[in-house]
C-alpha cells in the first residue's frame, strides 16, 4: 500500500514541463479575530473559481469573518490531494495534547507532504510544533529549506541584481540619491521572496526549482 506521501506526490507530479509552470487557488476563512480556521478551506484550479467561490461566502457572512484568496506554486489534483488534506485537518484540529509522541511526529510528517504556503498548513503545523516543542520532542521542521524556481532567479532575480549594481554604482559616484529605485528594488525583492517554496528533502525539489546555469 502506498503511503500518504507517496500519494500526494504522485498526484503532484508533473506530467511534462509546461504543467511545472501551473499554479492553483487556495481560499481559507478567517473569523471575525482574523485567525484561519483550519477546517475551512478549499482549493481551485483556477482563480476565477476561487474568486468566485470568496465571493459568495463573504456574502452570506454574518459573523465579520472572511474568505480570502491565496496563489499556491504547483500544481494540484483537487479529487487526490483535498480529499486526504480533509482527513490530516480532521486529524490535527484534535486535542493534540492526549496524542502520543509517535502520533505527534506521524501526524507532522503528513503535514510536511502538503503545500507549505496553505494558511491551512501553516496552521496546523504551528499547532503541531507547539506541542512538540512543549515535550521537547526533536523531530520539527529543521531539516527543511528553501528554494526559488530556477526561471525566477535567472530573470527576476538576476535583473534586481543589475538594478542593484547601477544603484551602488550611481551612489559611489556621488550622485543624487534616488529613493524610487531603492523602492523599485524592495518591491522586487520582496516579490521573489514570495516565491521561495520550502522543501524537507533534495529528491522533492522539481525540476522546475532547480537553477541550470
Amino acid at each position: 500500500m502506498k503511503s500518504f506521501k507517496e500519494i500526494v506526490n504522485e498526484a503532484r507530479k508533473p506530467k511534462n514541463e509546461e504543467e511545472l509552470q501551473e499554479d492553483y487557488f487556495n481560499v481559507q476563512y478567517y473569523n471575525g479575530n482574523k485567525n484561519a480556521v483550519d477546517d475551512k478551506f478549499k482549493n481551485f484550479k483556477t482563480k476565477a473559481e476561487a474568486d468566485k467561490y470568496a465571493k459568495k461566502g463573504n456574502e452570506i457572512d454574518r459573523v465579520g469573518g472572511e474568505y480570502k484568496v491565496f496563489k499556491i506554486k504547483g500544481s494540484m489534483d483537487e479529487n487526490v490531494v483535498v480529499e486526504n488534506v480533509r482527513d490530516i485537518v480532521k486529524e490535527a484540529r484534535n486535542d493534540t495534547s492526549k496524542y502520543t509522541d509517535d502520533k505527534l511526529k506521524a501526524v507532522l510528517k503528513q503535514l510536511q507532504g502538503l503545500d507549505q504556503g496553505a494558511p491551512s498548513t501553516k496552521f496546523m503545523l504551528k499547532k503541531i510544533e507547539k506541542e512538540m516543542k512543549k515535550r521537547g520532542l526533536k523531530e520539527q521542521l529543521t531539516e527543511s529549506f528553501m528554494r526559488l524556481p530556477g526561471h525566477v532567479i535567472g530573470n527576476e532575480l538576476y535583473s534586481v541584481k543589475q538594478a542593484f549594481e547601477s544603484f551602488y554604482s550611481s551612489q559611489k559616484n556621488g550622485n543624487d540619491f534616488n529613493a524610487k529605485a531603492l523602492n523599485d528594488i524592495i518591491k522586487s525583492l520582496q516579490s521573489i521572496k514570495k516565491e521561495a517554496k520550502k522543501f524537507n528533502k533534495p529528491e522533492d525539489v522539481p525540476v522546475s526549482y532547480q537553477y541550470k546555469k
